[in-house]
């Protein structure tokens, strides 16, 4: 069962890949002792900072994950040795995706709000 977060941005965390806490390294902040998270526009520059070092740091990975996932729905580690990458870097491209839709609601909106499953 994957865990999901919802509120002013959607989605699941990737199951076995990506920490619930993972929003914490785009600036965002547990509110509660469920996992609330939000973020102020005024903190979109750290978010755009760290998007621009995970990007920087899978580099051509980037575009190869790209293309595997364009081609299929899930992954195991054969698929990871067969394209060339480690559980690491998928971690960064979970986190990655991730990190765009706190940017991409920030650009539109002064707060990001969205609670996450433990």
């Amino acid at each position: 069962m994957s865990r999901e977060y919802r509120g002013d941005i959607n989605g699941y965390f990737w199951s076995c890949i990506q920490s619930s806490t993972a929003p914490e390294r785009f600036g965002c902040s547990e509110v509660e002792s469920v996992i609330n998270y939000e973020i102020s526009k005024d903190e979109i520059n750290f978010c755009k900072e760290e998007i621009d070092l995970i990007t920087e740091k899978l580099g051509g990975k980037k575009d190869k994950i790209d293309k595997f996932f364009k081609d299929h729905s899930g992954w195991n580690h054969k698929d990871l040795e067969t394209i060339g990458i480690s559980e690491e870097d998928l971690e960064e491209y979970a986190d990655l995706e991730l990190g765009m839709k706190i940017y991409n609601h920030l650009l539109e909106n002064d707060y990001c709000n969205f609670e996450a499953d433990i």
